[in-house]
């Protein structure tokens, strides 16, 4: 019977378990998903479920499944970069710091010689 097997498919993409599940809201309700959840959200696992899934899907939901997929992606991508920015940014900070210092001092002590003399 299709509608048994229709049925079977919308339970198995909307349970919680299911690894299209996240797909489809990153799909359709991309701001649902915690970065927790993308993080945990595993790319080549869930290529493998869209070459190959336990049921026959339609053309038209795999097109929003790896447009979910590509969300996801995306969103991993700009976390990796936030994170390597900010890394980067909060190791360069104490030399930033430092040099304007040390050119104050410098700076400092030929006035207090040019006050002096």
């Amino acid at each position: 019977n299709l509608f048994t097997i229709l049925m079977f498919y919308v339970d198995f993409l909307f349970s919680k378990k299911s690894p299209l599940n996240r797909l489809w809201l990153a799909a359709h309700f991309e701001k649902r998903l915690s970065k927790n959840q993308i993080y945990e959200t595993d790319i080549f696992a869930a290529i493998e479920e869209i070459l190959s899934p336990e049921v026959r899907v339609a053309i038209r939901l795999s097109g929003h499944l790896l447009f979910g997929l590509a969300r996801i992606y995306y969103q991993k991508v700009c976390y990796i970069l936030d994170e390597t920015s900010l890394s980067y940014i909060r190791q360069m900070q104490p030399a930033i710091d430092k040099e304007p210092r040390y050119f104050e001092s410098k700076l400092h002590k030929k006035i207090k010689k040019r006050k002096i003399s």
